[in-house]
């Protein structure tokens, strides 16, 4: 078995992540660990597919063979139990641009779209830029675990929301919502005839304690009024080949978005994105195993950091993805107050947890998928700035 080392760094020169430091943070001496992709290289199988297609020398347009689909349909049918045929799938370039497709097919100006908050940031700009509405339902906060308002969502659909985003794991709380959360949802969505959106892009990317469960595995109505958004880039690391998969199975959703993806010229792969892709999902299981091992002892290492060393931000462990939500409201900062904080004194550039929405303000979102010595330069210039606050 091919093993990886994880703790090697790699300068990431075409980094949106590192390169673009300044217009996010008007700095550029500061460790970045805000964006949701990985410092690490990629499974090698992908890598080999990768060059061996870019030797071939011509880049035409493309043909997608039947093994695409068939690796990826395996891949969830073996790790999750997620039974997906093959007609379902359609392409997206990216997992936001099927959102705002999905929202301006089946819904209309003005309609409220339901979103639980905090929340991934990018749903308020393509709800709002989609001329809808934002209906915000906000997670319960208790003992540093969100739990789903479930009141409060049902008066969301009394309200006439159209349309209810889910987010599982969740971003950035980390939750990995249980069959029976799911399930309560889906009966609150089915009672008021709202279609789902499933964002479920770091569904490979759960703690061994944590089990994905697909939204629309958990009943038939539910697959039949929704969409899934699945994400290879998160899987592997390749958000860079602007790739998503979106699992529409109810053809009378899915026709017309296929109609409409076809119509933009979007509907297909690039020449490159086909062959990652399908490696990743056939080889790259090897990688992906070691790389959550990884993962899970830099979130241990984090965690242990702050309660030891800076126990004035509460660290949770998240149960998905390879974000960890920090309470730092023991700071007693405002949100703006927070980021100049961490940006000035500390130099790390985390995800401000005002950019999720007004739930957000006190927390910063902190991403450990990336070799170790960096996560412990990030986080030993958190206590540095911390302690010096201390003192003063």
């Amino acid at each position: 078995m091919f093993v990886y080392d994880f703790d090697a760094v790699y300068p990431r020169t075409n980094s949106e992540k590192w390169m673009e430091l300044d217009q996010r943070f008007g700095a550029t001496d500061l460790v970045a660990l805000w964006e949701a992709d990985m410092d690490f290289r990629s499974a090698q199988p992908i890598v080999e597919a990768l060059i061996e297609r870019a030797s071939e020398g011509i880049y035409g347009y493309v043909h997608k063979p039947a093994s695409y689909n068939e690796a990826i349909t395996a891949w969830y049918r073996d790790r999750h139990n997620f039974l997906i045929e093959s007609e379902w799938l359609l392409h997206a370039p990216m997992a936001m641009a099927a959102v705002v497709i999905f929202l301006r097919l089946f819904t209309r100006p003005g309609d409220g779209i339901a979103i639980q908050t905090p929340a991934y940031y990018p749903f308020y700009g393509v709800i709002e830029g989609a001329g809808r509405t934002i209906v915000r339902n906000p997670l319960i906060y208790r003992d540093g675990k969100y739990e789903m308002d479930l009141e409060n969502l049902e008066q969301a659909f009394k309200l006439g929301a159209k349309v209810f985003v889910l987010c599982n794991p969740q971003n950035p709380g980390g939750r990995v919502w249980t069959t029976a959360e799911l399930r309560a949802v889906g009966d609150l969505c089915r009672r008021y005839g709202a279609k789902v959106i499933a964002d479920e892009v770091h569904a490979d990317l759960c703690r061994r304690d944590h089990r994905y469960v697909a939204y629309s595995s958990v009943a038939p109505e539910f697959r039949d009024a929704s969409m899934t958004l699945l994400s290879p880039g998160k899987t592997f690391n390749l958000a860079g080949i602007h790739q998503a998969v979106a699992i529409i199975p109810d053809p009378d959703l899915r026709e017309p978005f296929a109609s409409e993806i076809s119509l933009l010229e979007i509907e297909k792969n690039n020449c490159f994105s086909t062959v990652a892709v399908e490696a990743g999902y056939r080889h790259g299981g090897g990688w992906l195993d070691q790389a959550l091992a990884y993962i899970e002892g830099n979130l241990l290492y984090a965690d242990d950091f702050f309660r030891t060393r800076v126990p004035e931000i509460g660290a949770t462990v998240p149960e998905g993805t390879y974000l960890m939500w920090l309470d730092c409201r023991g700071l007693n900062m405002n949100a703006m107050e927070l980021e100049r904080f961490m940006v000035e004194e500390a130099k790390v550039g985390l995800g401000e947890g005002y950019w999720f929405g007004p739930e957000g303000e006190g927390f910063e979102r902190l991403n450990v998928a990336c070799p170790r010595a960096t996560l412990a330069e990030g986080l030993e210039r958190i206590e540095r700035a911390v302690t010096r606050r201390r003192h003063h």
